[in-house]
């Protein structure tokens, strides 16, 4: 059960390092 948690806790945290990282793309896109 916990290495279920930790899983979805790791995938959690990927998803949220992708949006961040995508939206800090842009921001330097439309600072261009």
């Amino acid at each position: 059960m916990l290495t279920i948690l930790a899983l979805l806790k790791a995938h959690i945290d990927i998803q949220l390092f992708i949006i961040s990282f995508g939206k800090e793309q842009l921001n330097i896109r439309i600072m261009q």
